[in-house]
Parts: structure tokens; C-alpha cells; sequence
């Protein structure tokens, strides 16, 4: 399988953006979940596999990572322990350094599908909809996770 590319990686990129635009500094597994539905319906993707879904969780939260590290300045106001459910919930310095020029665009996708779909996306490859994949094991004479880390991101494509 695949890594995601195209306009599939292009939607996890802006919303991991905009994720860590918005003050989240630790991904909960229900946050995940969440950017990979709203993901998945926008590309008309809603009934992708569980281990696809599992890469695009994965693709989402090295995004978001990288999205975190990036960020300068750093978002106003600490984290928020609740996020309200729309954006023009936030408080007002959150919100305009998330959107300094114009205001959120409502979501249009349909509420009661992004639930069910985010009850049941996979964050772990434990997950009953994914697929048994083989364990990745360190390199021999690595360095443990670190080591088959750096060599995963090594071999990458630029």
C-alpha cells in the first residue's frame, strides 16, 4: 500500500495547519480521528479501509508535529483544555491569530456522518478495522525506535 499523496495528503497537511494553528500542542486520539474524518469526507474518501485510514492518521499527526514545530510566533494563549465546537467559539487573541485576515468559512460536511465516521477510524494499528500489518522492527545494529526513525525518514522521497 501506498503512502497518501496527491489532494488526500494536501487536505491532512491544512488540517494538521490548521490544528496547530489553533493552540493544540498534544494530539488526543479523538482529535486524530477527528482530522481524518473531516479529511476523508471532503475527498469523498468515507469508506476507505481501516489500514488506509491508519496511514492517513499517521500522515496527519507528522504533519501536525511538523506544523507544530513551525509555527512563529507560537499561538497567543496557552492551551485550551475543552476546544468549543466552532471556531468563533475561541477566545478572541486564538481566533485572530488563527484567521488574521478574514473569519471561518461553517463547515458544510454533514455532523452526523463526521461522528459515526470518527467512532470508527483507527488511530492504532491495533484497531479491529486494520488490517494485520508486519511489525517494524529496528534496523540491525540501530538505535531503537530512534534509530528505525531516522532511517524511515532517510529513505523517504524529497
Amino acid at each position: 500500500m501506498q503512502e497518501p499523496h496527491g489532494p488526500v495528503i494536501s487536505k491532512v497537511r491544512l488540517v494538521a495547519s490548521r490544528v496547530a494553528t489553533i493552540g493544540v500542542v498534544s494530539l488526543a486520539e479523538t482529535t486524530c480521528r477527528r482530522a481524518v474524518a473531516i479529511v476523508l469526507l471532503a475527498s469523498q474518501l468515507a469508506d476507505t479501509a481501516g489500514d488506509e485510514a491508519l496511514r492517513l492518521a499517521r500522515a496527519f499527526k507528522t504533519a501536525f508535529a511538523a506544523e507544530r514545530n513551525a509555527l512563529s510566533p507560537k499561538p497567543p494563549s496557552g492551551p485550551l483544555a475543552v476546544y468549543p465546537g466552532s471556531p468563533l467559539e475561541l477566545p478572541q487573541a486564538l481566533r485572530a491569530y488563527a484567521w488574521p485576515t478574514e473569519a471561518p468559512i461553517p463547515s458544510k460536511l454533514p455532523k452526523a456522518q463526521l461522528e459515526a465516521l470518527v467512532g470508527l477510524l483507527p488511530c492504532r494499528a491495533t484497531h479491529c478495522t486494520v488490517a494485520q500489518l508486519p511489525v517494524q522492527r529496528a534496523p540491525a545494529g540501530g538505535r531503537g525506535p530512534v534509530g528505525a526513525l531516522r532511517a524511515a525518514v532517510d529513505q523517504r522521497p524529497a
